[in-house]
């Protein structure tokens, strides 16, 4: 499973908010700027809002990718 079925409600993840430059806080249309934690009875989840962290890929060698 990629993602939680029970999601912790947070304005960074909302569909009425737009994170800001400095990621830290959030433009709501409903509330105005609050902190990209703060939350409210009217979230509804949008996940495109959702930033996936990247996995490192283990480090490679030339061999690996050669064919023989």
């Amino acid at each position: 499973m990629i993602f939680k079925k029970q999601r912790e409600p947070m304005c960074a993840y909302c569909f009425h908010g737009r994170l800001m430059m400095g990621g830290r806080d959030v433009l709501c249309a409903l509330k105005g700027v609050v902190s990209a934690d703060y939350r409210c009875r009217k979230f509804n989840y949008d996940p495109v809002s959702r930033q996936v962290k990247r996995r490192r890929l283990p480090d490679a060698k030339g061999l690996d990718f050669s064919i023989d």
